[in-house]
């Protein structure tokens, strides 16, 4: 039995979060409101707290009472919540998956089974979502928290060669490193064949669910560039493990969900 009382939200004692989380399960603007209240309590601009993991558990019991085409609010707050990088100070992730870890796994089947959902293939900016929350639930290093800039403007990476911040711009039929509007390089995309890792799990996953613009994205994604500043190698997977290590070997590589 949880005592929200000796937890913490973002405005304080979470005694609150039990109706919140009831509201949410309901219908209509209540429950919109619901979910708005509980984002901004339990993950506010992407911050946990010590309610926040316990909630998982309630996220995933209404995620699993719900029709698979309106999991979008439970899974993707259960997914922003384990994968927060800015945890209360005594929080130890590995002992906290540990103890929500089946709860997790059954985040991850929903999300899977979302995934798969024909309006969901049709909107790539929802697919990558997905994918992500995916990589969240699975504990993936950097992509559980990196992965839906390939839904937004950009993605900002530091280069290794001049220790200056560059922007990566990705689309599906291009690629480009940034640092001012006049200064740019092509993004060479890699080999699907070449991919190894979650890059490879990525790019198959999109390609067989008929995401053929985000499985293009992936190969610019894992690809090269030059700095715009020193035209010096920067390879963009690479960098980014050296910030956040993701070993991309093939015995890492991420397999079907569930396995």
């Amino acid at each position: 039995m949880t005592d929200w009382t000796a937890l913490q939200q973002a405005y304080g004692p979470a005694d609150d979060v039990p109706a919140m989380l009831a509201r949410a399960g309901g219908a209509g603007p209540d429950a919109e409101q619901a979910w708005e209240e509980l984002w901004n309590s339990l993950c506010h601009q992407g911050t946990v707290y010590t309610a926040s993991y316990p909630a998982i558990p309630y996220l995933a019991d209404l995620a699993s009472r719900t029709t698979p085409g309106a999991h979008i609010h439970p899974v993707q707050l259960a997914a922003h919540i384990i994968s927060s990088t800015d945890t209360p100070d005594d929080v130890a992730l590995p002992q906290i998956r540990a103890r929500y870890a089946s709860s997790l796994a059954a985040l991850e089947r929903l999300a899977w089974t979302r995934l798969h959902l024909p309006e969901v293939r049709q909107d790539a900016d929802a697919f990558v979502y997905l994918l992500q929350a995916i990589l969240a639930f699975r504990g993936v290093p950097v992509w559980q928290n990196r992965l839906d800039y390939l839904a937004g403007d950009g993605l900002e990476i530091s280069c290794p060669g001049c220790a200056e911040d560059v922007y990566a711009h990705i689309s599906a039929t291009h690629g480009f490193l940034t640092c001012d509007p006049h200064d740019r390089t092509a993004l060479v995309a890699a080999d699907p064949g070449g991919l190894e890792g979650v890059g490879a799990w990525l790019h198959s996953t999109a390609a067989e669910l008929g995401q053929a613009s985000v499985a293009q994205q992936v190969t610019y994604l894992f690809g090269r560039a030059r700095c715009p500043r020193l035209r010096r190698g920067v390879h963009r997977g690479r960098r980014r493990r050296s910030r956040c290590p993701v070993r991309q070997r093939p015995q890492d590589s991420i397999g079907p969900c569930g396995s």
